[in-house]
Parts: C-alpha cells; sequence; structure tokens
C-alpha cells in the first residue's frame, strides 16, 4: 500500500512523547463532505539525530496522487480536518 498523504511531527528525543502524539491521533475519525469516512494511523520512528517523529495517515485516501480536481480539494480538506486537531 502507498500512502500519499500525511501529517508528520517531531516530537524530539522522548518517545514516550510522540507515542501520546501517535495515541492521540489514532482515535480520530472523520467524514469528509463526499461523505468518505477514514481512520486515522500512526507510525513512530527515529531519524539520523535521534529525533523520534509521528507519522499520521488516514485510510480510504487515493493512492494514485492528486489526478481530478475532486482528489485536490479531498486532499486539502484532509489537511485542514487534521490541522484543526493539533
Amino acid at each position: 500500500m502507498v500512502w500519499l498523504f500525511s501529517l508528520s511531527a517531531e516530537c524530539g528525543t522522548t518517545q514516550s512523547d510522540a507515542e501520546k502524539f501517535a495515541q492521540y491521533f489514532a482515535q480520530i475519525s472523520f467524514v469528509l463532505s463526499n461523505g468518505m469516512r477514514s481512520q486515522c494511523h500512526a507510525n513512530l520512528f527515529q531519524d539520523l539525530e535521534e529525533n523520534w517523529w509521528c507519522r499520521v495517515t488516514p485510510d480510504q485516501i487515493s493512492e494514485v496522487g492528486i489526478n481530478t480536481p475532486e482528489t485536490a480539494y479531498i486532499m486539502t480538506e484532509i489537511g485542514i480536518v487534521l490541522y484543526h486537531y493539533l
């Protein structure tokens, strides 16, 4: 599976901070204006500087990229929805 939309946050050097961020976003589900339902999933990774990151990806989102105006609108709407949860 390929994901083409994500929200990533650097959470510092403490893994538990990244885990809290991931737990918060993993609970989020939403319905878009076109009726599409999506559930967020989160995973953690550590960069070369030993900072922890959390990557949040909603499911049911385009796996081919932005190929239509509707897809562009949906991607924008998802970004706005996730931004409001920050």
